[in-house]
């Protein structure tokens, strides 16, 4: 039986149903789950339905997925796809300047829905410090910044100059944290016990073979 997993769509050039081979991560994914021995397909979904689908017992698990420590009492987390390189984004004739965090207090952020946010901008959130937007994607969040009601959005700068950049200008703020990105496999099922180590093992297979950087290096060139 192949391992079934749910991946959120336009998330451009690592997660899309319409780029070859679904994107960057998809293609990671499925590649270390063959070099481990298991076949796996990916449904590409909005981020909540995919966390829905994998508790109902539907999927095996989702990704492509930052550290939280709530996930991670629910999930096996594998070790990093890749490492993000996240920019605050804001209106073109926004005046906003980032110092540290403080300076986001009691601004708008967008995020879509079921996204895991970072845990600086959750806290934030989870004290009132600051408000958040959960549409459906981060296309639908650039819209609802260019109408300016939301101050800004957090995002890879390759997901920017894929997804984004050709149908909306925004200004680059500052640049966040990088975060690694993960595949999520669910505690409820005992065999995920042994599944993300399997992975695990052939994500290290094909970073050592090379397959890993080929493979980054088709879809991302030298960007």
């Amino acid at each position: 039986m192949p391992i079934i997993l749910a991946s959120g769509d336009h998330y451009a050039p690592f997660a899309a149903k319409n780029l070859p081979r679904g994107g960057m991560l998809v293609e990671i994914v499925q590649t270390a789950w063959q070099a481990a021995g298991y076949p796996s397909h990916t449904f590409f979904m909005p981020w909540r339905r995919g966390f829905y689908k994998v508790t109902r017992g539907d999927f095996q698990g989702t990704y492509p997925h930052p550290p939280s420590k709530e996930l991670a009492q629910d999930y096996y987390y594998s070790e990093p796809l890749f490492q993000l390189e996240q920019w605050f984004y804001v209106h073109p004739d926004s005046n906003l300047v980032y110092k540290n965090t403080d300076s986001l207090n009691s601004l708008r952020f967008c995020s879509p829905n079921g996204r895991v946010i970072h845990p600086v901008l959750q806290k934030l959130i989870d004290t009132a410090a600051m408000t958040v937007s959960s549409p459906r994607s981060f296309r639908s969040c650039a819209q609802m910044l260019m109408k300016k009601r939301v101050d800004f959005l957090v995002l890879d700068r390759r997901v920017y100059q894929q997804m984004l950049a050709p149908f909306v200008q925004l200004r680059p703020l500052a640049q966040q944290d990088n975060l690694p990105l993960h595949l999520l496999l669910s505690k409820k099922d005992p065999e995920n016990a042994q599944r993300i180590k399997d992975f695990n093992r052939g994500l290290r297979e094909i970073n050592n073979q090379g397959t890993l950087a080929h493979i980054i290096q088709m879809h991302l060139g030298f960007r």
